[in-house]
């Protein structure tokens, strides 16, 4: 029988050690979670009055009942990103929403103006710009 030598020993156990830890990453990488449960998008758009095309500010917009929302600028706008779920699900009231149904609300918290509901369609899409009016009471 012959001898390996000391720096073959040496080189066979690093190359047996970087084949074990790939080995080891290769495995697990599969196994580290499923895939994200939500859709990301990107809400973006104005809020004015109808009757006189005015920006309205301080309108709170809502993403089924919730999920996101933000508040409209002085010059009417709205620019924020939701997290909307996959598959379909039910709220506390037993209404549906799914991805190709998203609801958008727009709140008036003073009172002045009638709230509106929207409702689009995210697919495919990474960015929904929505133009929305709303009436004064």
């Amino acid at each position: 029988m012959k001898k390996i030598g000391l720096k073959s020993r040496k080189l066979l156990r690093k190359i047996l050690g970087g084949v074990s830890f790939i080995a080891i990453v290769f495995i697990f990488s599969g196994a580290e979670c499923e895939s994200d449960p939500f859709y990301d998008i990107r809400l973006t758009g104005t809020v004015k009055l109808k009757s006189a095309n005015i920006p309205i500010e301080k309108i709170r917009v809502v993403v089924n009942e919730g999920f996101a929302y933000g508040l409209t600028d002085k010059k009417g706008k709205f620019d924020f990103y939701a997290s909307i779920p996959k598959d379909p699900y039910y709220d506390n009231s037993n209404i549906r929403y799914s991805l190709d149904s998203v609801k958008v609300h727009f709140l008036d918290d003073k009172g002045n103006f009638s709230d509106k509901t929207m409702i689009v369609n995210p697919i495919g899409k990474n960015e929904v710009i929505i133009h929305a009016e709303l009436e004064e009471k």
